[in-house]
């Protein structure tokens, strides 16, 4: 499985240490939150919670379910394997809604094969079946890993 690499606007995880909503001023069809998260098991509710929040007032409530489930597995990772801050950034351009999940691990991300006994591992194996495509790229204090789903063009199509 390949990843692709997109250059992202995201800020730095040296960012204030509370909750930013920007406008992206380059398109009027362009819209960005994000948000330092703590590096402990709180981590993740807090993630989930944000998520559903921001997706809710953006309208992109077909949207949920699946963004809120893998904004959940890549901040279990950041948590899991990395040390040090981590920042939630959710973006809209168009018709893409494009989640970020910034640690301060520069290792990427390996999918790897999993059996039914395994309880952990298939985190990556979601991004590739949920989303139109997922990635990770470094940054300057370890590396980001992200996904995009697309609006859902009709009932029933979550965005992939």
């Amino acid at each position: 499985m390949s990843t692709t690499l997109i250059r992202s606007t995201a800020p730095r995880l040296s960012a204030p240490a509370r909750p930013v909503a920007t406008a992206d001023h380059t398109t009027p069809h362009s819209r960005q939150a994000s948000w330092p998260l703590g590096h402990g098991p709180s981590a993740v509710p807090q993630a989930r919670h944000l998520t559903r929040g921001q997706l809710r007032a953006w309208g992109r409530h077909a949207q949920i379910d699946d963004t809120e489930l893998l904004v959940s597995e890549l901040v279990t990772n950041a948590v899991r394997h990395a040390r040090g801050p981590i920042r939630l950034t959710l973006t809209v351009r168009y018709t893409t809604l494009r989640c970020e999940v910034e640690d301060a691990d520069p290792t990427r991300p390996r999918p790897r094969r999993t059996d039914d006994s395994d309880e952990h591992g298939r985190g990556m194996a979601l991004l590739a079946l949920l989303t139109r495509r997922w990635g990770s790229r470094p940054t300057d204090g370890g590396k980001a890993v992200w996904f995009e789903l697309a609006a859902p063009s009709e009932p029933g199509n979550p965005g992939r």
